[in-house]
């Protein structure tokens, strides 16, 4: 029997790999929203803070800026390096209802930092600046 974070960790995975690979990879440039992708990249030139809805937009830089992605409610991403962002995030956007957390370490370890519903961090204490490696619900 799989344990939910086991069961999390593969879907994580996959998904990065599908992302990677160009298979279901979109940019959230546009109009579009992302539409149901379960990450989508916000390119350095996309409007600072314009996190789609139902996303956990993680940026770069601070203030909204650099680039980043969106990860999708419901679905929990163990590892940032399958995204080339581990260790990265300087501010961020939870535009669900739902509190999010982010992890130091890989494997949703380390301890975790709160994001709460539909709330932003435009610049992460100095500390927490460049530490994020996951992301789940909390």
């Amino acid at each position: 029997m799989f344990s939910r974070w086991g069961i999390r960790a593969g879907i994580a995975t996959a998904a990065a790999l599908l992302l990677l690979s160009g298979a279901s990879h979109a940019d959230a440039t546009g109009g579009g929203d992302g539409g149901d992708l379960a990450i989508i990249r916000l390119p350095s030139t996309r409007a600072a803070g314009n996190c789609p809805s139902d996303y956990v937009c993680v940026y770069r830089d601070t203030e909204f800026r650099g680039g980043g992605y969106g990860i999708r409610h419901n679905f929990d991403l163990n590892d940032f390096r399958g995204i080339e962002f581990n260790d990265e995030m300087s501010s961020w956007i939870n535009s669900t209802a739902v509190r999010y957390c982010w992890h130091p370490d890989i494997n949703f370890s380390g301890g975790s930092r709160v994001m709460g519903g539909n709330t932003a961090m435009a610049v992460v204490t100095p500390i927490e600046n460049d530490a994020a490696s996951a992301l789940s619900d909390c």
